[in-house]
């Protein structure tokens, strides 16, 4: 990164981007409406600096911070999620296949005609599938990106799991 091509973007905004990117850093609300793509609320937090500066913020984000970290609300709360040493993006996918897959015996179960307690059974798979939309739900807040975080969760295609 040359100082020179973001010459109007502040340094302890750009610091900011960097920290969030590289640790999962929550950002001051300046930088977290930047990075969630909310101009109106970057706007109006900005400082006099970070006001002239926006269009190089802008270009740095662009052009030098992964796309999936950026662009949505969404994808900043996934992002955070995935740095955070508390539950980072391989342990959210594992627990999503392990509640597929577990989600995915109860139905063989259920379908299956001649056991008595297959409503039980169903009713069981609808628990799962429950905490399945809920592990989801906890790394993204925005309904909008569901279909984008599915699709960067490799191995698990809607509806289709083997157990």
């Amino acid at each position: 990164m040359s100082n020179l091509r973001y010459a109007d973007a502040p340094a302890h905004i750009l610091d900011g981007i960097n920290r969030y990117v590289l640790n999962g850093i929550e950002p001051g609300s300046f930088v977290k409406a930047v990075l969630s793509n909310d101009l109106a609320g970057a706007l109006t937090r900005a400082d006099t600096a970070s006001w002239r500066g926006i269009h190089d913020i802008l270009e740095y984000c662009r052009c030098e911070i992964p796309a999936i970290c950026w662009g949505s609300p969404a994808r900043v709360k996934l992002w955070q999620g995935m740095k955070s040493p508390a539950k980072n993006a391989g342990d959210v996918v594992e627990e999503i296949v392990g509640f597929t897959k577990e989600y995915s015996a109860y139905r063989v179960l259920a379908n299956s005609r001649e056991l008595p307690e297959s409503s039980k059974i169903q009713d069981e798979a609808d628990e799962v599938l429950s905490k399945i939309n809920s592990s989801i739900l906890s790394a993204i807040s925005n309904a909008e990106d569901i279909a984008f975080v599915k699709g960067e969760i490799q191995g698990i295609d809607e509806g289709e799991v083997s157990v």
